[in-house]
């Protein structure tokens, strides 16, 4: 490695370090323009990580922050204990037997090394691909995407989507986060929630929730 890159890779992980190593930053979202306040309702959340243990610990996270914000939110583990169990239609039905009037997904797009992540700003509106717009039809396209990390130098960077579906299949909220590569996986999901929620309430779906 000459002298130029070996610099290069020094201050790309110092900055990294400094910047705590479980930062999550909102990069876009986007809300359906007529959405009413209090729109998500009482969530069914499902996190896609095809790792059980990873799986569980967002959920959960996701259901105790919510809860703090006074949503009803319930980990749609306990009802599909096996993620392949996670079938749109068998959703959408099963979330009037649950009491479920949306459900959020949370899914991983990218795994890369740090650097800018350009995203056109209409990705997230009107210009999003039409597969977007249904559950049912997001979540074929998006089980089957498997993400590998670059060859650049520098900590990686996990980019996630997280989507929110009426129980009709409308969607009704969407966001883009980055989270840096965490030496806590705790702290990192407990931060990267923390982020998608404050959106979400920022955009008015939990108005109107009772404690």
């Amino acid at each position: 490695m000459n002298g130029l890159m070996k610099s290069f890779v020094l201050l790309a992980l110092a900055g990294f370090l400094l910047s705590g190593c479980s930062a999550t930053r909102l990069v876009t979202s986007w809300h359906e323009p007529s959405l009413q306040a209090g729109s998500a309702g009482k969530l069914l959340v499902i996190a896609l990580a095809q790792q059980d243990t990873l799986r569980h610990k967002i959920e959960d996270e996701y259901v105790r922050q919510l809860k703090t914000l006074g949503v009803d939110a319930e980990p749609s583990y306990r009802t599909f204990p096996d993620e392949a169990q996670i079938v749109p239609e068998t959703v959408k039905v099963k979330l009037p037997e649950m009491g479920r009037d949306s459900v959020l997904v949370t899914h991983l797009v990218d795994v890369k090394n740090e650097r800018v992540y350009v995203l056109d700003a209409h990705s997230a509106g009107r210009q999003r691909p039409l597969y977007y717009d249904r559950f049912g039809a997001y979540f074929a396209h998006s089980y089957g995407v498997v993400s590998s990390p670059g060859y650049a130098f520098g900590p990686k960077v996990y980019v996630v989507e997280s989507n929110l579906y009426a129980a009709s299949d409308k969607m009704l909220w969407t966001a883009i986060t980055e989270t840096k590569e965490p030496d806590s996986l705790d702290t990192a999901i407990r931060d990267f929630v923390g982020v998608v929620t404050a959106d979400m309430k920022k955009n008015g779906l939990f108005q109107n929730q009772q404690k």
